[in-house]
């Protein structure tokens, strides 16, 4: 299966090999980010302020939804039971929630506006702002571990990590630096 979110509203599911329609779920706002699947659910945020989990057999199968009160938000990362994103304008927040009952676990102010999908690296989650900041997180518990700052506003996913304890970004605008970081 394929999953996207779209400006209609709508958490789409297409058969991956043929392209057909499966199933949609209608949400109040656009579908501006790219859902995340495991554990046969998708996870998806909408700028209608909410966070959904829906089964990734039928959009009719809620698992649960979250709400956010944000309307901007990066795409979810799940890992080790939890869902992480950023909630964007107006949260500024990184979040985790447990992916099987949506209760929060832990959620870190990032000072800033944040379209930037988390990334995941040797047990941190990192994440970028729209103020060129990069904050990281221990993964499990939410303790902050350090922060960077970059010359340029970091939007999207511009954060990789390399599986051996690295991480690496770009930011936008002037700055035509490639970043690296011992995410450690």
């Amino acid at each position: 299966r394929v999953f996207f979110g779209a400006r209609d509203g709508n958490i789409w599911a297409l058969d991956a090999a043929t392209g057909h329609y499966l199933w949609k779920h209608t949400t109040e706002g656009n579908v501006d980010a790219t859902p995340a699947a495991s554990g046969g659910v998708v996870y998806a945020p909408s700028v209608d302020g909410n966070f959904y989990a829906r089964s990734a057999a039928g959009a009719d199968e809620p698992v649960w939804t979250h709400a956010t009160g944000s309307q901007d938000m990066s795409s979810p990362v799940v890992s080790d039971g939890l869902v992480y994103w950023t909630t964007g304008f107006p949260g500024k927040s990184l979040m985790a929630l447990n992916a099987v009952t949506g209760a929060v676990v832990w959620q870190k102010d990032i000072e800033n506006n944040s379209l930037a999908s988390p990334t995941l690296e040797s047990g941190v989650i990192a994440v970028g702002a729209n103020n060129g900041k990069i904050a990281v997180f221990d993964a499990a518990t939410g303790a902050p571990k350090w922060t960077a700052a970059t010359t340029g506003r970091i939007e999207f996913s511009s954060l990789a990590g390399d599986g051996q304890g690295y991480l690496y970004g770009v930011s936008g605008g002037d700055d035509p630096n490639l970043y690296a970081w011992n995410a450690l």
